[in-house]
């Protein structure tokens, strides 16, 4: 597989391959028409013991424990709902780009290489960068929002064609088969979306300069990308790239170590690929993602719940088990 090299990380090269054209609907569009809601808590909790044994596992405790047998039967909505609590505001702060220009003149760069490391730790170019990072991160909100109305717009055409009369069975076929179309019509819209935010990504990763790197207005726009780009590959269910953009994500402020949720999905994400190494009987790697995934179970428990409720200890309960099993003998 090829690789392509973000200036701090690697990621693999067929994400760049999931943005074709890009979408551009007629209408105006609006980044608020598709911030994420602050009241959409939708998380499930872990059910709680009645009595000193956990209780049948279901929802979030049946995802992160037990056989990798029928692990891709879970509910769909698990992962579609990747930071349904974060809040995000309809822009970020611009930063006065105004500069006295005596010193500007044509671009010499080209004649003289080697002063291409001023340019890139210049403000005016760093902030040139994060306008266009802004600008993709935009583009890749309105292009999700171009993807629902084309969901809906399936649902209004094909839902004309149903079949009206006793003919039930053919009435279900009919809406599963609406379903399909609506979330095809999503998914296309998502690849473009996915595509800009990487875009996005590495426009910010391309920044050198301090100031513009320490400041409120990149460090919320860097966190917002993030956060977008991890929310559209869960429901495009490519847990895989998420992994290192989670780990950066929880760098970025000290505060950040302090989001459940950003726990949660790093377990989601190591419980996938515990799995994946289960089913190539790659036993240490299993054991190694299984330790990692426990461990941020931890902490979202925590941050979420507690240390003294309820919650935390079923989930710790679940995770002393899960440890158990995996030195049991023959493991």
């Amino acid at each position: 597989m090829t690789w392509c090299r973000f200036p701090i990380r690697l990621i693999p090269a067929a994400i760049f391959f999931l943005a074709p054209a890009i979408f551009a609907p007629d209408a105006p569009l609006h980044a608020e028409d598709f911030a994420e809601d602050a009241d959409a808590r939708v998380r499930v909790k872990p059910t709680l013991a009645q009595a000193d044994t956990p209780a049948p596992q279901s929802g979030e405790e049946g995802y992160f424990f037990g056989s990798s047998e029928g692990f891709e039967k879970k509910p769909d909505t698990f992962l579609d709902n990747a930071f349904a609590d974060q809040s995000e505001s309809s822009g970020i702060n611009e930063e006065n780009t105004n500069q006295d220009g005596k010193w500007l003149d044509e671009d010499i760069s080209p004649l003289f290489p080697e002063l291409k490391i001023l340019d890139d730790v210049s403000s005016e170019s760093s902030l040139k960068r994060m306008e266009s990072a802004r600008r993709q991160y935009t583009e890749a909100l309105h292009t999700l929002r171009a993807g629902e109305v084309a969901a809906l717009s399936e649902k209004e055409k094909r839902s004309a064609h149903k079949i009206s009369g006793g003919e039930e069975w053919r009435a279900d076929e009919l809406d599963e088969r609406i379903l399909r179309h609506m979330e095809s019509a999503r998914a296309r819209h998502r690849a473009q979306a996915i595509g800009r935010l990487v875009k996005s990504i590495q426009l910010l990763d391309s920044i050198q300069n301090p100031s513009v790197l320490a400041s409120d207005p990149y460090l919320d726009l860097k966190a917002k990308v993030y956060r977008q780009y991890v929310k559209q590959q869960f429901k495009s269910r490519n847990l895989q790239y998420c992994v290192e953009i989670l780990e950066a994500y929880l760098k970025i402020r000290p505060q950040h170590q302090e989001e459940a949720e950003a726990h949660r999905l790093l377990a989601a994400c190591y419980r996938h690929q515990e799995v994946l190494s289960e089913r190539m009987q790659d036993r240490p790697s299993s054991r190694d993602f299984k330790s990692k995934k426990n461990n941020h179970l931890m902490k979202y428990a925590l941050l979420a719940y507690g240390k003294d409720s309820p919650e935390y200890n079923a989930i710790e309960r679940n995770v002393q088990r899960d440890l158990i099993e995996t030195y049991a003998p023959g493991k």
